[in-house]
């Protein structure tokens, strides 16, 4: 059994004038709801192993302030390819990962995250049917659940979305 923890960074400030969209950094708001996203997968059975997070300064952000709020310590990456990924990048990024990872987070970034939610999962838990349809905010949460022994045999439309969580809806 994998889990996959898809988290989206959380909300980063305007771009300045002259500033790579690439090089913007969390605001206030996202700092607290990243802090909330956190505390909620702490609050988890399961244990995050490894997380995976884009190289902008936001999703590394993101992922220093939610891996604080957890009383473990999960290995984290930072991988410059998640900045531009879509749907399909990251999921042969997943495949190619350590298959003694039971427990894997992606922070990244729109709309490549929502997509690859889309793309693996085929079943939902009852209540939880039509949020791939919305809006996919900042620092949400989405938990998608494989019976697989090795990412390297994910595959589409075989996953069960198991928990999605928004911190906006916490505060």
């Amino acid at each position: 059994m994998k889990n996959l923890f898809i988290i989206r960074h959380a909300k980063a400030k305007s771009s300045k004038q002259g500033q790579e969209d690439y090089d913007r950094e969390l605001n206030k708001e996202g700092k607290l709801r990243a802090s909330i996203s956190g505390k909620w997968i702490n609050s988890l059975s399961e244990k995050i192993d490894l997380i995976c997070c884009s190289s902008s300064s936001r999703t590394q952000q993101t992922t220093k302030i939610i891996a604080n709020e957890m009383k473990y310590n999960p290995k984290i990456i930072v991988e410059p390819n998640l900045y531009s990924s879509d749907e399909y990048d990251l999921f042969h990024y997943i495949k190619s990962l350590d298959n003694n990872k039971d427990n894997l987070a992606i922070v990244g970034h729109e709309p490549g995250l929502k997509r690859l939610a889309i793309l693996l999962t085929g079943t939902f838990k009852p209540g939880l049917e039509g949020v791939l349809e919305k809006k996919f905010s900042s620092s949400t949460i989405a938990i998608i659940t494989f019976n697989i022994s090795v990412w390297s045999l994910l595959s589409e439309r075989e996953g069960h979305l198991s928990e999605y969580f928004t911190p906006q809806k916490a505060i």
